[in-house]
């Protein structure tokens, strides 16, 4: 099939409505294709590559030639001439790309594996990382891959380790606006280290604003003092159920909900009484005949206790 071919093929499926391929079955068999034409055209670079024709051009590599040419990052050219290069090395790898069973990012996976310290192991269980790539879900087969690299090249895995520690950055600096920007780069077990500590100072100011009253502080979130509060000259709901700014006995009792109450299916009738779904009696009073008040979503543990007692 020529390529002439393949490409009024490609315009006569454009053009069609997409809705015809989009049940289950065609959207697996179209990433199947695609995952065919992918590892036909990464073998044809590797072809195109050994031949040199590239440097008719001028370009000093297949790489620069192909970012220039097609117009591609140049990060994702060298990526793309380095793969191809990997077919030679990896050929159950190759023959299992070209059948569509599977993807690039799993033959990328095994490639990252081959280096001279795991030369000999790689090409003894090449045909094992395959099946594995077949039937587990990909961040599976990552770990899979990550286990077997430990066990071929445990020196390796530990120098990959001290490298990635050797790349540990922290910086704060302040903006023009007065903000503080910065980013944290930690290796696995610093970053849980790190990751603990600072747990434990957000547990601490959580339980600190715990023991404060309803209404004063955080409570461990923003958008708790950004609830709407109803204002002094609202006027209450018309109907007994109550609206989004606030419950009819709210205003007709003067008090003022705690930021970030919600009100919706439920009375306030005081100081230290919630009551959830209390009916409205005639004349649009609550109906205060309940054994005792239940202590509100939004209230602390001492909150609670200080209400409890109040009763």
């Amino acid at each position: 099939m020529s390529l002439d071919a393949l490409e009024r093929a490609i315009d006569e499926l454009g053009a069609t409505d997409p809705s015809t391929c989009a049940s289950a079955e065609s959207i697996v068999r179209l990433q199947k294709l695609c995952t065919k034409l992918d590892a036909f055209a990464t073998r044809t670079l590797a072809v195109f590559d050994a031949s040199g024709e590239w440097s008719l051009d001028g370009a000093r590599g297949v790489g620069p030639w192909l970012a220039t040419t097609c117009h591609l990052p140049k990060a994702q050219a060298r990526h793309m001439v380095r793969r191809s290069r990997m077919l030679r090395l990896l050929p159950e790898c190759a023959e299992a790309w070209s059948e569509g069973a599977i993807s690039a990012a799993h033959f990328d996976a095994i490639a990252r594996l081959h280096r001279p310290s795991t030369e000999a192991a790689l090409e003894r269980d090449e045909d094992l990382l395959v099946r594995q790539a077949k039937k587990l879900r990909f961040e599976h087969f990552l770990r899979a891959v990550a286990y077997w690299d430990q066990m071929a090249d445990p020196d390796g895995t530990e120098a990959a380790s001290e490298e990635r520690r050797a790349r540990r950055d922290v910086y704060l600096e302040p903006s023009f606006s007065g903000m503080y920007l910065g980013k944290m780069t930690l290796d696995p077990i610093s970053g849980a280290i790190v990751a603990g500590e600072l747990d434990k100072i957000e547990t601490a100011f959580f339980e600190a604003d715990r023991e404060k009253a309803p209404g004063e502080g955080t409570d461990g979130a923003r958008t708790r003092a950004d609830a709407p509060r109803p204002g002094p000259n609202a006027k209450p709901a018309q109907s007994g159920r109550p609206g989004r700014d606030g419950d009819p006995q709210c205003h007709r009792t003067g008090r003022r909900p705690t930021a970030g109450a919600s009100l919706h299916g439920a009375r306030w009738l005081g100081a230290d009484a919630w009551r959830p779904d209390l009916p409205v009696g005639a004349g649009g009073r609550a109906d205060t005949r309940l054994p005792r008040a239940v202590d509100p979503p939004h209230r602390s543990g001492a909150g609670r206790l200080r209400a409890r007692r109040a009763d």
